[in-house]
């Protein structure tokens, strides 16, 4: 895989977010996986694109060692800077960006009140928990739909989208 295919794939889904539309998404992502050095592109092609992102605020040092790609492979997010911050306290991560929804009056309300029933039905507190448990429902009844029961949510994600991907 080209370091420009692999730069594809960590824009693939969301071109219409970038700023200045896809070229702009692409010339980043290509940015971000120049800054990474010693790590297989088979390797990051099995991370999540944040990981990827969040290993080029590393060392060359880090990003290189194995415990450090095996944490980016395999966690979410939030799991791998936890597993940089244990084994290299030193390495400065950034904090992830904040999600922002400019929601409509009408899908406000609707929002506040799945996220407060969600709270509830979930016993959890804060919107953060709420909103991570509806994902987690929103997925596990996409695999069981899909046939995809037997993976675990980000592969049958994967999976769907890739399948979404073919019929278009």
């Amino acid at each position: 895989m080209t370091t420009r295919q692999l730069a594809f794939w960590m824009n693939a889904p969301r071109p219409s977010r970038a700023p200045h539309g896809a070229a702009f998404s692409a010339f980043a992502a290509v940015k971000v996986i120049e800054q990474i050095r010693g790590v297989p592109l088979e390797d990051l092609k099995e991370m999540s694109r944040r990981n990827v992102t969040r290993l080029a605020e590393l060392s060359t040092r880090v990003q290189s060692d194995p415990k450090i790609i095996d944490a980016a492979k395999n966690h979410s997010e939030e799991g791998f800077v936890k597993a940089v911050q244990e084994v290299y306290p030193e390495q400065h991560i950034g904090k992830a960006p904040s999600v922002v929804l400019n929601l409509n009056p009408a899908n406000r309300g609707y929002f506040d009140d799945v996220m407060e029933a969600a709270e509830w039905a979930y016993e959890v507190v804060g919107r953060e928990d709420a909103l991570a448990n509806v994902m987690a429902y929103f997925l596990d009844g996409l695999c069981e739909r899909e046939g995809y029961h037997t993976m675990t949510n980000r592969d049958a994600y994967v999976a769907y989208k890739n399948r979404m991907e073919v019929k278009a």
